[in-house]
C-alpha cells in the first residue's frame, strides 16, 4: 500500500514538472527573447515626421520596428539656408526588342548636377545642420534669409546657445 502511495507521488510529480517544463518552453518559443534583433542608424536627408522614442517604423505599410532614440548631439547646428540648385535628369533606355516592336524604359528623378555652396540646404544637410529655408510660391526666396537668421539667432539667444 505503501508502495503504491510513492508511486503516485512520483506519477504527479513527474506528470506536473512535465506541464510546467512544457508551458515555460511554449512561453519562452512566443517570446521574442531567443529571436535575432538588428539595430540600424538611419540618416535622413529629407524632412520626415512621427518620428519620437517608441514610434512604430513601417515599410510599405507593414511594421517592421520602432524608434529606440534620437541623436540630437550628433547635430552641427541649425543654419538659415538658400535653396540649393539640385536639377534631376531623365534617360531613355532600349529594354528590349522583338523585331518588330522595341519597349522603352524612362528612367527620372535621378539627381543630375548638385550646387551645394555653404550657404544651402543641401550642404547643411550632407554637414549635420538643420536647414531653415524660407519658401514662397515659386520656391527659393533668398531674400528672407535676413530675417530667418535674426530670428535663429534669437531662438540661439533664448536657448542660451
Amino acid at each position: 500500500m505503501e508502495h503504491s502511495k510513492t508511486r503516485l507521488k512520483v506519477g504527479l510529480f513527474v506528470t506536473l514538472s512535465f506541464f510546467l517544463f512544457a508551458a515555460a518552453i511554449l512561453w519562452l518559443a512566443g517570446s521574442r527573447f531567443f529571436q535575432p534583433v538588428d539595430t540600424y542608424a538611419i540618416y535622413f536627408t529629407r524632412s520626415v515626421s512621427g518620428l519620437l522614442p517608441g514610434a512604430a517604423v513601417e515599410y510599405q505599410g507593414v511594421t517592421v520596428g520602432k524608434v529606440e532614440a534620437l541623436r540630437p548631439d550628433r547635430l552641427a547646428g541649425v543654419r538659415a539656408t538658400r535653396l540649393g540648385g539640385l536639377s534631376y535628369r531623365e534617360s531613355v533606355r532600349l529594354e528590349g526588342s522583338d523585331g518588330d516592336a522595341k519597349s522603352y524604359r524612362i528612367a527620372r528623378n535621378r539627381p543630375g548636377n548638385r550646387t551645394p555652396g555653404e550657404d544651402s540646404d543641401i550642404w547643411a544637410i550632407q554637414n549635420n545642420y538643420v536647414s531653415v529655408t524660407p519658401l514662397r510660391p515659386g520656391m527659393g526666396y533668398a531674400e528672407d534669409l535676413p530675417r530667418v537668421e535674426a530670428l535663429l539667432e534669437g531662438l540661439r539667444a533664448a536657448d542660451g546657445g
